[in-house]
């Protein structure tokens, strides 16, 4: 521009006015200075319209972005309402910070009572019973949701109508950049499955009460079959000492008569062989033998009474005949003519009345046994036996005036070793239903009580 101006000014001019053309550059300057600034603003402007053209399209983006945000947000918050909705069993409702409702689903609705439009922007206290809004758990429970993430419990809440319920539920915190904007919660009716559970339970301690009574009863019944076993065994025992001394007592019985028979009519018997011996030889010298007859004829009149003494000892028949009272009087009326004591026999009322043969084979063995002691042992002078009929019991007692003994020390000792056969006499009473009761001390005699209740005579 500078070589364009010179070229329009003249030379002369530029000669004639030499001050003037110092202003002129100087103007050329400055118009130079302008254009650059000039241009300088245009470069400025095309940059900031280009940046102000980015600006546009970054912000229609994010416009655009926002608008579809916003539309996923609205189709979430849809599939969450027609989610929330299909599910009728679970109540599902959100709130706001403050734990006033914000949303509230149809099995809310029907769970709890109120309708959305109803419980909306009231505090879900409401939904609590009376005692758990006093002492605060509604707050506990949110407070739980922000600092733990969640809070679950199972509790009693309330209706609408006032009824009361057992429910499950779970409340959640919903944030938003890390901003607290409400709470979301689901609950579910479980009182008939509390019910079923409160029943089972009470079915279970019904049951645990049965087994705990069962078991007691079995227990008690294992201890009474235990005691059955061991009285069993015990019977078994019994059993079978009672046949060792039934096999002892025939044993001994079989020595005793055995005995007996060696002692008299193996004597006598030999006697009469001699004698008859002695009647031969007489009988060949021509002898007289009247007195030898006489004396075999004695010998044979002895030989029979042993064998009568044996057989009535063995089994009386006036027992079988004439039944007990009379058997008792003959043994009394034998026996005296063997030993040196006194016997005295009453019969009582008893008159000729008989009992069963069992009964009255029991009591005469019993008696024998005792009198036989008597016999032995007791060194009496009297001996006194009575035999009656009481109210409801037979009664046989025998009382002697000996040197007695004493009944505990005595008691059990078998014959074999010098007892006095008190078992074989309880035992024999025990068979007919009666029992046998023996009073006696040192120097003070014996009295043997026997009695049978009627019920066992017949």
């Amino acid at each position: 521009m500078g070589s364009d101006l010179k070229k329009v000014i003249p030379l002369r001019a530029r000669r004639a006015d030499a001050p003037s053309s110092k202003l002129a550059d100087a103007h050329i300057e400055d118009l130079r200075a302008a254009r650059r600034a000039a241009l300088n603003l245009m470069e400025d402007a095309v940059l900031a319209k280009r940046e102000v053209e980015q600006l546009n399209v970054q912000l229609l983006k994010e416009v655009e972005q926002r608008r579809l945000s916003e539309a996923r947000l609205s189709q979430s918050e849809e599939r969450l309402r027609l989610l929330a909705e299909s599910f009728q069993d679970y109540a599902i409702f959100t709130l706001d910070p403050a734990g006033e409702v914000v949303t509230w689903n149809l099995g809310a609705a029907n769970i709890f009572g109120y309708e959305e439009q109803e419980i909306t922007g009231k505090s879900a206290g409401l939904l609590f019973v009376p005692e758990d809004r006093v002492s605060g758990v509604p707050e506990r429970e949110m407070e739980t949701a922000r600092s733990t993430g969640r809070a679950s419990d199972e509790r009693w809440q309330q209706r609408k109508n006032g009824s009361c319920f057992y429910a499950s539920g779970i409340m959640v915190p919903l944030r938003a950049d890390d901003t607290l904007i409400g709470y979301a919660k689901i609950a579910r009716d479980l009182t008939q499955e509390k019910q079923t559970e409160e029943e089972l339970l009470q079915h279970r301690e019904k049951l645990e009460q049965l087994i705990a009574g069962r078991t007691v009863e079995l227990a008690e019944a294992n201890e009474i079959l235990v005691l059955q076993m061991s009285e069993l065994r015990r019977a078994e025992e019994e059993r079978v000492a009672l046949l060792q001394r039934v096999v002892t007592v025939q044993e001994d019985e079989r020595r005793r008569i055995a005995r007996d028979m060696h002692d008299s009519l193996g004597q006598q018997m030999t006697a009469l062989r001699l004698k008859l011996a002695s009647l031969k030889d007489d009988l060949h010298r021509g002898a007289r033998i009247d007195a030898g007859v006489e004396h075999l004829q004695d010998l044979g009149k002895r030989l029979d009474e042993e064998v009568n003494f044996l057989v009535w000892e063995l089994r009386p028949t006036v027992l079988d005949d004439l039944g007990l009272a009379a058997a008792i009087e003959n043994y009394v009326h034998e026996g005296t003519r063997h030993c040196s004591i006194a016997v005295e026999f009453h019969a009582g009322r008893m008159g000729d009345a008989r009992l069963d043969g069992n009964l009255e084979t029991n009591l005469y063995r019993i008696m024998q046994e005792a009198l036989n002691n008597a016999y032995k042992h007791s060194k009496a002078r009297n001996l006194n036996i009575v035999l009656e009929a009481r109210r409801n019991e037979f009664v046989l007692v025998m009382e002697d005036d000996g040197v007695g003994f004493d009944v505990e020390e005595v008691k059990g000792t078998p014959r074999s070793a010098g007892g006095l056969g008190l078992t074989g006499m309880t035992e024999r009473a025990a068979i007919i239903g009666g029992t046998v009761e023996i009073e006696s001390a040192p120097g003070k005699g014996t009295t043997v009580f026997v009695r049978v209740p009627f019920s066992q005579s017949k």
